[in-house]
């Protein structure tokens, strides 16, 4: 008869350090997030009205794959009731808040005082003020989200930005006027959607 196999013995400590490798390494499932295409100066954006804010914060995220060289457009502004823009967020040199684009996720929150001024954090510091805003300084009754336009006519190969964890709020990452993570199937929580918009998986996970 063939000797017996015996099997090693694992010893306590080698089973403990095999379950604390195990919970180290969770894996982590991408969620639904925002895309926008601009491939033609065609604008792709949301719109969200809801009441007048006249002190409030616009929360949110939004990300690119790479670092675009030639990227003039805007991607995120409040309207009054006029409708007004009241400052745009963007990336060409002059824009009310212009953005260093980098690839990955950026944070980008913006208060608005009294209706008159507003200041922008990126990843948490402040990149500039804007007093006074634009407008009838009567307060934000509309937000819109993704490529509203192109800035003059430089155009870079691809026009793409992904979005997620959108809020308004009277609080700093407050929501209580309206909030949309994105990681939905579609988008419903929106008044309208124009253009190249999509729900994608997050390329960034």
């Amino acid at each position: 008869m063939p000797a017996a196999t015996v099997k090693p013995k694992r010893s306590p400590l080698s089973l403990i350090a095999l379950v604390e490798v195990e919970h180290d390494t969770p894996i982590v499932t991408p969620t639904n997030v925002m895309k926008a295409v601009l491939p033609d100066n065609t604008p792709a954006f949301l719109t969200k009205a809801f009441t007048a804010q006249t002190d409030f914060w616009l929360t949110f995220d939004i990300g690119f794959e790479a670092s675009p060289t030639m990227f003039d457009a805007v991607f995120a502004a409040p309207y009054d009731a006029g409708p007004n823009e009241m400052f745009y967020i963007g990336s060409p040199a002059g824009a009310n808040f212009e953005l260093t684009l980098a690839e990955g996720w950026m944070h980008i929150e913006v208060q608005v005082t009294s209706g008159t001024s507003a200041e922008c954090f990126v990843n948490g510091v402040s990149i500039g003020t804007m007093n006074p805003v634009n407008g009838s300084h009567a307060g934000a009754t509309t937000l819109k989200l993704g490529f509203l336009r192109v800035i003059g006519s430089n155009f870079g190969p691809t026009y793409i930005a992904y979005y997620k964890n959108v809020k308004v709020g009277t609080t700093r990452g407050g929501g209580d006027v309206f909030a949309d993570d994105l990681s939905g199937e579609d988008f419903s929580a929106w008044d309208s959607h124009a253009g190249g918009v999509s729900k994608v998986l997050d390329p960034f996970v």
